[in-house]
């Protein structure tokens, strides 16, 4: 291949990404201007690419009041399709739902004692989710939930500082 050739592809190339660039760009720019609410859909998405979103901790109160301790409090609460990360005040609650009706559940209860160490990576321009990893003493390999782009990760992050360090 000649010189000549090789930088003629490569022009086109970067004309082609530049392209696309720009369009994502001025797609957003169109939704932000518009004042377009996209979140509404976000839950949607979520669940399809396996993602957490927040859910109303205050909702979840009834369904969970016979599993908590006394002076246990639901501080955050994500859902996963059907599955739900519930942080309390002492522990990680992961609730499983199985089977077809949802009528049978399996709780894995995490206390935070019991985290050696954890990782957050926020979501960026062309990722989608943000990413939480868990280092359980005992386990091998760390437990890992991706969250939607509009979860708070450092707020999570803030909530297991607060009970691990």
């Amino acid at each position: 291949m000649t010189e000549t050739h090789y930088n003629t592809n490569h022009n086109i190339f970067r004309n082609i990404f530049r392209n696309i660039l720009k369009n994502i760009f001025r797609d957003l720019k169109q939704i932000q201007n518009k004042n377009i609410k996209i979140y509404k859909y976000m839950g949607i998405i979520n669940a399809i690419l396996g993602n957490a979103s927040e859910i109303n901790s205050a909702d979840l109160m009834n369904e969970y009041r016979e599993l908590l301790c006394d002076g246990e409090q639901i501080e955050k609460a994500f859902k996963i399709i059907r599955d739900k990360w519930v942080f309390t005040n002492k522990r990680l609650i992961i609730q499983d739902i199985q089977g077809m009706t949802g009528n049978k559940r399996d709780y894995h209860s995490i206390p935070y004692a019991s985290i050696a160490h954890f990782a957050v990576e926020t979501a960026g321009t062309f990722d989608t989710d943000a990413e939480m990893k868990l280092w359980i003493r005992g386990m091998a390999t760390p437990v890992v939930q991706n969250f939607g782009r509009n979860s708070d990760i450092k707020e999570i992050q803030r909530l297991l500082a607060k009970y691990i360090l």
